[in-house]
């Protein structure tokens, strides 16, 4: 049922509120998409555009593209056919994270994370503008659900998953990067360094094919995407560390008129921005705060939801979103205390959040990037109403703990009666 309201939301909110005109990332991956079904392999959609020229481009990494073109391929080639598309990533992340729940605290938290998942606005406006987020959201669920079935039972086959779910959540969004060291390797290392040495090796072989390509497309390695690159330039100048833009970006700070392909252009603004931040050291710490508060909403945050706006994020929407984030901190640091008192597997669950806190500390604070937090944060509050006396239901622990008590009480019948 939740599934059917999460489609029903999408798919209305697509009719009200769909772009008329997108031009900024939202145009990118679905002109790229339908660049790719034609068989032109992720070439840059603006230079299409503007110049009618094909020029290879990695600007985001390319696995929602990817997913776009198949629908491409069959004819679903306009703004609003992708934006129904990303609605189905929506509903996936509704299934998944219930699923999530439920293996953390039962039944009823496996209803509650579906219901708020399938009506958040932070988590279905991204769907209903055709945004990477919406795979992403999907992915950080998935990561979810693998990691907690390592941390319950560890095997070979598990942390494979676990390794390829990471993997491609990074070719989703390149932050995902950050869950090798701070949830994949470190859950793997439970079971030794073999362990850990077949996860990363999972990890690395999805992302290979595309950072292969890359390698014989440019001539300056590419990774995951250059779009970091140009980002170090944008989110660190005059203006962003001592200006009305302090914490974000801005493209007064492009400087320069670097020459090359897309990835040696890049390989200017990153050593641009890295430049400035080596004679600005000082004033890292107050950037990044300011950067954290951004990514949560709580710096200047009108101002804050106003910057979804140029990416077709309407501002009320936005804000929406952001004050059901604020209303829900509360009940979600409930959750995390409920998962430690119930000894349940409170750190693979909130690991996602943590890197949210590095990935705006490191580039710039967008509640944007706030994505992974979002679904982290529906999941707790989800453990936390299984605390509620009425709505109570037992841990997975309570439950075998009831089962062996009934086993032992069978057998001491069956003793009396013999």
């Amino acid at each position: 049922m939740a599934a059917v309201v999460a489609l029903a939301v999408r798919l209305l909110a697509i009719a009200r509120l769909l772009p008329d005109d997108p031009m900024g990332d939202n145009f990118y991956f679905h002109a790229q998409a339908n660049l790719l079904a034609d068989g032109h392999w992720f070439v840059h959609p603006f230079t299409w555009q503007l110049e009618h020229r094909l020029e290879a481009s990695a600007i985001h990494p390319p696995l929602y593209v990817a997913y776009l073109a198949l629908g491409s391929l069959a004819g679903l080639r306009s703004f609003a056919a992708h934006a129904v598309l990303s609605s189905f990533l929506g509903v996936g992340t509704v299934v998944v994270a219930a699923l999530c729940a439920r293996r953390l605290a039962g039944n009823v938290a496996g209803l509650v994370a579906a219901a708020l998942v399938a009506v958040h606005p932070g988590l279905w406006l991204h769907d209903a503008i055709v945004m990477s987020e919406s795979l992403y959201g999907l992915m950080v669920a998935c990561i979810i659900l693998a990691a907690l079935r390592v941390w319950e039972e560890p095997s070979m086959t598990r942390l494979l998953l676990l390794g390829a779910a990471i993997g491609a959540g990074a070719l989703t969004r390149g932050e995902a990067l950050f869950l090798v060291p701070l949830l994949l390797l470190p859950l793997a290392r439970r079971s030794g360094w073999r362990s850990a040495a077949v996860a990363a090796a999972a990890f690395a072989s999805v992302l290979t094919p595309w950072v292969a390509w890359n390698s014989a497309r440019f001539d300056t390695p590419v990774l995951i995407s250059l779009n970091s690159n140009e980002v170090i330039a944008l989110a660190n100048c005059p203006e962003t560390y001592y200006g009305t833009e302090l914490g974000y970006w801005t493209p007064a700070c492009y400087r320069g008129d670097p020459s090359g392909d897309e990835a040696e252009r890049a390989a200017f603004w990153r050593r641009r921005g890295l430049d400035y931040i080596r004679d600005h050291l000082g004033r890292v710490p107050f950037v990044v705060l300011a950067r954290l508060g951004g990514a949560f909403g709580v710096y200047h945050t009108i101002r804050h939801v106003g910057f979804g706006d140029g990416e077709g994020r309407p501002w009320a929407w936005g804000l929406a979103g952001q004050l059901t984030f604020l209303v829900l901190i509360v009940p979600a640091v409930a959750g995390a205390a409920v998962l430690v008192r119930r000894k349940r597997p409170w750190w693979p669950v909130v690991v996602p959040a943590a890197a949210v806190v590095v990935t705006a500390s490191l580039v710039y604070g967008s509640i944007r990037f706030r994505l992974a937090a979002d679904v982290v944060q529906v999941l707790l509050v989800s453990v936390a109403v299984t605390a509620v006396p009425a709505l109570r239901a037992p841990s997975r622990s309570d439950s075998e703990s009831s089962v062996r008590g009934a086993r032992r009480g069978k057998a001491d019948r069956r003793t009396a009666a013999g």
